[in-house]
This record gives structure tokens, C-alpha cells and sequence, in this order.
């Protein structure tokens, strides 16, 4: 690493940019595990599942394309 980029990520880097890239890659992180062709996604049994917010149908196509929605019991939707 030369120093003129070290300097660079020591001073010029503010916090915000650091959380945008960041974030940036768990959205892509997210789009890789749910759109990966063939991928799985497995989960541990969970006493209680709150989600807050507009969800949508899980039986519905247009919610994820692509990813079948198992659920064991149902999910209380505030």
C-alpha cells in the first residue's frame, strides 16, 4: 500500500463514506445470497419473528422472484 493512499484513508475518508460503502456491500451481499441461481438460504428455529413495516405476500411471485418462503409457523406482522 503506497502512502500517499494510506494518508488518504487516514484523513480523507470521512465516517459517511465509510458506512456508504458499507452499506453498499451488504446490498450486495443481500442480492447475492437471494438471487444467487441455486442458492439456499437456512435459518435456525426462532421463538418469535417480529417484522415491522409493509410486507409483502409470501405466496406471491412478485415478492422474490426465485425464492420459495418455507415458514414452520406463522410470523406475527406488526
Amino acid at each position: 500500500m503506497s502512502h500517499n493512499l494510506k494518508i488518504l484513508l487516514m484523513y480523507k475518508m470521512r465516517w459517511s463514506v465509510i458506512t456508504n460503502y458499507f452499506s453498499r456491500f451488504l446490498l450486495i451481499l443481500l442480492a447475492l445470497v437471494f438471487f444467487a441461481p441455486g442458492g439456499t438460504i437456512s435459518a435456525q428455529a426462532v421463538e418469535d419473528i417480529t417484522i415491522t413495516g409493509k410486507v409483502a405476500d409470501a405466496s406471491s411471485e412478485e415478492a422474490l422472484p426465485g425464492v420459495n418462503v418455507i415458514l414452520k409457523e406463522p410470523i406475527r406482522v406488526q
